[in-house]
């Protein structure tokens, strides 16, 4: 297990551990999560210990009273310069906890109540812990980098988790091919849009390593992309 992996795997194990018994429980989404997915192929998960997760409550108040109760479990506010009011801080790891519906406080997604709702469960040494699946990963993914991708598709994190999970998860990419479900057919139709912007594909190659290993995961992914129909 690569270094990365095993950090991010560390960093959300420490944050389940913190936040045991504690209702609603966390779903984990974002970045890190991608260290629990059994990429194949080489695809490795870009290094950060960032942990986000969501928490299924419906209004601010709610969502004050999840976080009062969070500082009690060893969590405190984030002072890092221009840090969203979501972020919070376990020992030396960022914690941005979001809620399912828009309290203000935070950047939601409209995919989080559904990724909730169908988040699956993974062992991580002495804890099990809820993570969003891999085709709602996508569909947030591609959500936050309309929302604040901002068109860089050379230097936007969101891109590069979403090309490695397609790189290095066949069932995904199947899952994309067949499912008639609501989110997989959404996420379809964002890449097929993507794939009509010659700046986007332009960009594929640099979300992988420079080596023959990575830019042939990078012709897998354009190869895949190319048959993909909304």
């Amino acid at each position: 297990m690569s270094t990365a992996r095993r950090s991010a795997r560390e960093a959300i194990a420490a944050v389940a551990r913190a936040l045991a018994g504690e209702t609603p429980s966390v779903v984990f989404v974002g970045g890190t999560v991608t260290a629990l997915y059994p990429l194949e192929g080489g695809v490795e998960v870009r290094p950060t210990v960032d942990v986000d997760c969501v928490v299924d409550v419906a209004t601010t108040a709610e969502y004050y009273a999840f976080v009062g109760r969070l500082r009690t479990r060893g969590f405190r506010e984030c002072t890092d310069d221009n840090a969203p009011l979501c972020r919070l801080v376990l020992a030396d790891v960022r914690v941005d906890v979001v809620a399912t519906s828009d309290t203000g406080l935070g950047p939601t997604n409209r995919w989080y109540r559904d990724a909730v709702a169908e988040a699956a469960s993974h062992s991580l040494a002495d804890i099990e812990v809820r993570a969003i699946t891999p085709v709602y990963f996508v569909a947030t993914k591609l959500e936050a980098f309309r929302g604040r991708g901002g068109g860089d598709y050379q230097a936007s994190h969101d891109l590069e988790d979403t090309l490695s999970v397609l790189a290095g998860l066949p069932l995904l990419r199947e899952e994309l091919h067949t499912s008639g479900s609501r989110v997989a057919s959404a996420v379809r139709s964002e890449l097929v849009g993507l794939r009509a912007v010659e700046a986007f594909i332009d960009a594929v190659p640099g979300h992988f390593e420079g080596d023959r290993a990575g830019q042939a995961r990078a012709d897998l992914v354009l190869e895949w992309l190319s048959s993909l129909r909304a």
